[in-house]
């Protein structure tokens, strides 16, 4: 062993004594650095723009590289991004083919996340420097608001976008629903239903004549999707779905629930536990597959938390309206079939679930699963806050008898998720009230009239996934209003405004023009 060691460290003498003996006969000489300047928007409309790359290119020892400098070349690709494929079944695409310092190239892939990757090789050295940019190419409908509208005195249901193209680089879009596309009338709703956290999301547009499945990448819809025909193993006859929902967001295996409302007041459910068509029997009924025993208002209930945490859902449970015996039904997922049952009395602590005594106005689900119910009782309104955490039916508190300004004929209604306040519209007049303190606020819109109020809580089921920049958009009131002097059947505008929660007034944060009478406003997502 110690004639080992003393072997090694000779060799090691040995090769320091050759080091020092060596010294100054090797040529260091300073490698180039190369820098591109070129300006590479974040974001790019499919159809619209092409890559326009015009680089100025220098070398710390040459200065600036000229086109014509024989002694470097170029080349630039498209990547897919996240282990993803083009149509071609390739992972990158050559941008440059000619080998130009600049070119323009014309976007042939679908919309998507991509990385460009442009690199300078010096001929002399075989160094090759290389510069990446990411990119968003998006389609007129690939991501942005969509815009559901009624046109003209019969009331046509027309579909239009507000294309987000990147960051506030946006672009409306008009009429997107193509010919293939049945003429319907009097639009009630667009459902966002994220099921699955890694599955496209679906999309249904609802009308009082047709709803429809729209297409995930184009958002078109042809006959073939009618909803009737598509998700309903019953005839519904001349019935149609008018609203839509899904309860207990987030399962693995998809949604807790869907839930679907008709024009002629029945009520639909489909648990993911269960397998066969989706809606095959109405559900405001005494038993399974029998027949109709009341008729239930066109809302739905239903929890909207997202906790941050994949698939933990906090609710799983719906609020229905019996129109005929004004009482509130229910459905959740610890039943073992889909039909619609009393909510149990144990924390109704202000008014009974099952003798209500007042009309449903208005319904709707915020975030944390309160569920916001307007009551009218012979032309009094009240609202009742209902708590559907853990499948369980609180009545967290009831705000009886408001005698707001225009509460008791307001038309359209939405409600903060963070904050105390509700927001109502009537006439040209927007309102925002604090049902804490009782304050009222309004703006109004000289001459035009108020279609809809609204907050739209973003759909992922991971809310991490949401860009921190947009995060708080969710909570910003929506506002569609029409007027009528342009016309036309474009009158309609769409307004996002912020609520200054010290001053409890709405601030325009930015609108659109150019729409028809807006019904509802959805965001599809890309995260």
């Amino acid at each position: 062993m110690k004639t080992i060691k003393y072997l090694l460290l000779s060799l090691l003498a040995l090769g320091l004594a050759a080091c020092y003996d060596d010294e100054g006969n090797y040529n260091y000489s300073e490698v180039p650095v190369i820098e591109v300047e070129a300006n590479v928007p974040s974001g790019y409309l499919r159809g619209v723009d092409n890559f326009v790359f015009t680089p100025t290119i220098t070398s710390t020892q040459e200065g600036e590289i000229t086109a014509d400098n024989p002694n470097f070349e170029y080349a630039c690709r498209l990547d897919t991004r996240l282990g993803s494929y083009f149509d071609d079944g390739q992972t990158s695409h050559d941008m440059n083919p000619e080998g130009t310092q600049s070119f323009t190239y014309e976007f042939v892939e679908n919309a998507g996340s991509y990385e460009v990757v442009y690199s300078v090789k010096d001929k002399r050295t075989d160094v090759t420097t290389y510069f990446t940019y990411p990119i968003t190419l998006s389609s007129s409908t690939y991501e942005g608001w969509m815009v559901l509208c009624n046109e003209g005195d019969d009331n046509r249901v027309r579909l239009d976008m507000i294309t987000v193209v990147s960051g506030e680089d946006t672009i409306p879009t008009h009429n997107i629903l193509t010919t293939a596309f049945p003429e319907n009338h009097n639009a009630t709703m667009i459902l966002y239903n994220k099921v699955q956290q890694f599955v496209d999301a679906r999309i249904f547009m609802c009308s009082e004549t047709g709803s429809y499945e729209l297409s995930w990448e184009t958002l078109t819809t042809t006959a073939a999707d009618n909803l009737a025909n598509l998700l309903f193993l019953s005839d519904l006859g001349d019935d149609v779905p008018v609203r839509m929902a899904s309860v207990g967001c987030g399962w693995p295996q998809g949604t807790g629930a869907f839930a679907a409302t008709t024009k002629n007041g029945d009520a639909y459910i489909y648990s993911a536990d269960y397998d066969g068509a989706m809606f095959e029997s109405i559900a405001n009924a005494t038993e399974e597959l029998g027949e109709r025993a009341y008729h239930v208002s066109p809302y739905i209930g239903n929890g909207m938390n997202r906790t941050g945490v994949m698939w933990e859902v906090t609710s799983s449970a719906a609020l229905f309206f019996d129109v005929d015996n004004r009482r509130f039904m229910k459905w959740d997922s610890g039943q073992t079939d889909n039909i619609l049952y009393s909510v149990p009395e144990d924390h109704a602590d202000f008014i009974p679930f099952g003798n209500v005594g007042q009309d449903l106005v208005y319904m709707e689900g915020t975030k944390y699963d309160i569920v916001y119910a307007v009551l009218d009782n012979g032309g009094s309104r009240s609202v009742l806050a209902i708590n559907l955490t853990g499948d369980q039916y609180v009545q967290q508190n009831y705000y009886e008898n408001i005698t707001a300004e225009n509460f008791n004929v307001a038309e359209h209604f939405t409600f903060h998720s963070l904050y105390p306040y509700m927001f109502y519209s009537y006439g040209d007049k927007v309102y925002t009230y604090n049902y804490a303190t009782k304050s009222l606020q309004s703006i109004t819109l000289p001459g035009e009239e108020i279609t809809m109020v609204k907050t739209d809580l973003f759909k992922t089921l991971y809310i991490d996934n949401i860009p921190e920049e947009v995060f708080n958009d969710q909570y910003f009131v929506m506002v569609g209003s029409y007027d009528p002097s342009t016309g036309d059947n474009n009158g309609g505008t769409f307004h996002r405004y912020r609520l200054n929660t010290s001053t409890g007034n709405l601030e325009l944060v930015d609108e659109w023009d150019g729409f028809g009478k807006i019904v509802d406003v959805v965001y599809r997502e890309r995260w």
